[in-house]
């Protein structure tokens, strides 16, 4: 379940299921934790929302 500003200024909620992707979330950040340290997770944390924003709006 999610609610978000849309881009034209509206509100909307969605609930959307996405096994498969949850799965590869998953198994993505616990990749990371061992492949990264605290401080390039902390900058990937730092910059994710950001970028999502930015693909998101085109």
């Amino acid at each position: 379940d999610i609610v978000e500003n849309r881009f034209v200024g509206i509100k909307s909620r969605g609930c959307y299921e996405t096994p498969g992707g949850t799965i590869l979330h998953l198994a993505l950040r616990d990749l990371e934790g061992i492949a990264m340290d605290r401080e390039v997770q902390r900058l990937r944390d730092m910059l994710s929302p950001k970028l999502a924003e930015i693909i998101y709006n085109g």
